[in-house]
């Protein structure tokens, strides 16, 4: 869970190997926000942080797929995180990400 936004490209990385995107406007409401980390809570990838430049209130992304909501209690964002994290079409599922970096914007 990052508080400030991530390079894009970081994301991308961890995509790739089978991680969930969870991304926010930072404009987001702070309890919205909290379901969110609820959401994200204990998994292993899952990524969830704000992103400036995106259309949508909260967009959720897997390799290959994509899904934006307006509110942190659509029920289809758990299901999609259960759905794609660690499977779908991501290229290295389960490689390991050594020398990560948790850099921020």
């Amino acid at each position: 869970m990052y508080d400030r936004p991530i390079y894009d490209e970081y994301a991308v990385h961890s995509l790739e190997h089978g991680a969930v995107w969870v991304s926010y406007q930072p404009d987001l409401g702070a309890s919205q926000v909290q379901q969110l980390k609820g959401l994200v809570d204990g998994r292993s990838s899952t990524l969830l942080s704000p992103h400036e430049s995106q259309s949508a209130p909260i967009i959720v992304t897997a390799w290959n797929k994509q899904l934006e909501v307006q509110d942190a209690g659509d029920a289809r964002i758990a299901q999609f995180i259960q759905k794609y994290e660690q499977a779908g079409e991501a290229p290295e599922v389960g490689a390991s990400c050594t020398g990560a970096s948790d850099d921020t914007v």
